[in-house]
C-alpha cells in the first residue's frame, strides 16, 4: 500500500456519496414505516410481499455503513500512518454488502419460487368460500403470491346438490369477491 498523500477527494465523494444515500434511506424508511403498520421492523420484514422497499431500506442502510467503513480507513489510514487500514476497511465494506445480499436473498427467494398465503390468509380463504350459501365444504386449497397483493387461489369446493351450471358459476364470482 502507498500513503494517501491527499485525501480531500475521498472525503469529498465519501461526504457527497453519504447525503444522496442518506436522502434516499430517508424517502424508503417513511414509506416501510408507512406499511408496516403495528408490527415491528424485523416483522415487517420478514412477511412483507413487496420486497422493492424492504431491499431499498437494506441497500441504504448496508451503503451508509459501507461509506462509514471506507470513512473510517481512510481517516485512520492517514491519522496512524497505516495505509493497510484503508485496505481493511474496504474488506469490511464487502463483508457489510455479502451479508446484506445474503440476507435479502433469504428473505426474498419465497416470493421468486411462490410464496403460499400464511395459515391465518388460509383459514379467513376458507372461511370466506364456507360462509356462501351454495358452498358445502372446502376439500383443498392451495395458494401461490404473485405480487404484493395479488394472490393465486386455487380450491376444491364443494357445492349443493342440484345447482345449475349459472348458479356456481354465480357462487364462483362471490366467493372470488370475498
Amino acid at each position: 500500500p502507498v500513503p494517501v498523500t491527499s485525501a480531500g477527494w475521498n472525503y469529498a465523494v465519501l461526504a457527497a456519496s453519504a447525503v444522496f444515500t442518506l436522502g434516499s434511506f430517508v424517502v424508503a424508511f417513511r414509506e416501510f414505516r408507512r406499511r408496516r403498520g403495528s408490527r415491528t421492523y424485523w416483522t415487517a420484514f420478514r412477511h412483507s410481499k413487496d420486497p422493492t422497499i424492504f431491499t431499498l431500506v437494506l441497500e441504504d442502510l448496508a451503503d451508509l455503513a459501507g461509506l462509514t467503513l471506507a470513512f473510517g480507513g481512510v481517516f485512520l489510514a492517514r491519522r496512524l500512518h497505516q495505509p493497510m487500514l484503508d485496505g481493511i476497511a474496504s474488506l469490511g465494506v464487502g463483508l457489510v454488502m455479502t451479508g446484506v445480499a445474503a440476507l435479502l436473498a433469504r428473505e426474498s427467494k419465497s416470493l421468486l419460487v411462490g410464496e403460499g398465503a400464511t395459515p391465518a390468509e388460509r383459514r379467513a380463504i376458507c372461511d370466506a368460500a364456507i360462509a356462501d350459501p351454495d358452498v358445502v365444504a372446502v376439500r383443498r386449497l392451495v395458494t401461490m403470491y404473485f405480487g404484493p397483493a395479488v394472490m393465486l387461489v386455487a380450491m376444491d369446493v364443494e357445492f349443493r346438490c342440484a345447482l345449475s351450471t349459472t348458479s356456481i358459476a354465480t357462487a364462483v364470482e362471490r366467493m372470488e369477491t370475498a
